[in-house]
């Protein structure tokens, strides 16, 4: 869940403690966090999908929920662009790795 620390920003923190680094320096600690202004994007959407070898995790703006538009549409809370209409974003994204200790 994202923490809100002054009631328009969230940031969430994704960590691994035991990420396999491809570059042969072992295990490391991963850590990404996104932190945004939910007035401007109130909508950040994870997704992820698990697979043999690979793993894949998703984190992008969004005009719905996981419902979908339809769901949006039905309850009256689609955000639609109108023709020519522009909408900006901004996120900060902070990406660590530390050497795991053993």
């Amino acid at each position: 869940d994202p923490s809100h620390d002054d009631g328009t920003t969230a940031t969430v923190v994704i960590s691994n403690p035991d990420f396999p680094f491809a570059d042969g320096a072992g295990r490391r600690t991963l850590n990404v966090r996104v932190t945004w202004d939910t007035h401007h994007l109130a909508r950040l959407v994870q997704w992820k999908m698990p697979g043999v070898g690979t793993h894949v995790l998703g984190i992008e703006p969004a005009n719905c929920h996981v419902e979908g538009r339809a769901a949006e549409r039905k309850k009256s809370s689609l955000v639609v662009l109108e023709p020519g209409e522009k909408a900006s974003y901004s996120l900060v994204v902070e990406v660590d790795a530390t050497v795991s200790s053993d």
